[in-house]
């Protein structure tokens, strides 16, 4: 009879431990959801101001630069001081991905809608695309454009200005007819065809 008693007294204790352990976790998910429910109402409540820009260098060991953007004005133009330095490798731009081509570049504005992560394009060798204005001036800008992403596509910022005359394109000579104009696309072939380096001169026209 001791036996049965002292089992009967686990089984009732062990049914109890039981019972407490539901309820506890019945408890938890209350708190859990009540939790949720007001991280939810809060963000409601509390939008937000500030869009997250992430600058990251891309390598192992590289820093990951921060700038907060406020969602009122949620312009950034990337600046000189945001570009990371690598050893060994010259720093094409950015990218949203980290493997991506250069979508980026000093002085470009972005417009966020969201925190952003940028990853900075690294080229070992890259193809320089020099642009000249073709006048007292000289060179006008310089264009790193990395071997495994070999497009550039020519926009209204590289368009160089000059007294009394109007820009209408870009030449591979000094004297020679307009071989590219804004917003048309180097593609691979081309700037292989360049090699590494390769001077351009605008031509203008007099008004």
């Amino acid at each position: 009879m001791r036996i049965k008693k002292t089992t009967l007294s686990f089984l009732t204790e062990s049914k109890a431990s039981h019972t407490s352990l539901s309820s506890i976790r019945r408890v938890a998910i209350t708190l859990l959801v009540m939790l949720l429910t007001t991280t939810s109402l809060w963000a409601q409540n509390h939008p937000q101001t500030i869009y997250q820009l992430s600058l990251n260098a891309n390598y192992q060991g590289g820093a990951i630069g921060m700038a907060d953007v406020p969602v009122s004005n949620p312009t950034y133009t990337l600046a000189s001081y945001d570009e990371p330095t690598r050893a060994g490798y010259m720093f094409c731009g950015w990218s949203t991905s980290s493997t991506g081509a250069v979508q980026y570049r000093t002085n470009d504005q972005i417009t966020l809608t969201g925190n952003l992560m940028l990853y900075a394009v690294w080229d070992d060798n890259p193809y320089i695309i020099t642009l000249n204005t073709n006048y007292d001036a000289g060179v006008f800008k310089s264009i790193l454009v990395p071997r495994n992403h070999p497009n550039y596509t020519l926009t209204s910022r590289d368009e160089p200005t000059h007294t009394e005359y109007t820009f209408i394109g870009w030449s591979q000579s000094p004297t020679g007819v307009v071989d590219y104009r804004t917003n048309l696309k180097w593609q691979s072939d081309v700037l292989c065809r360049m090699g590494r380096n390769h001077k351009f001169s605008d031509i203008h026209y007099h008004r």
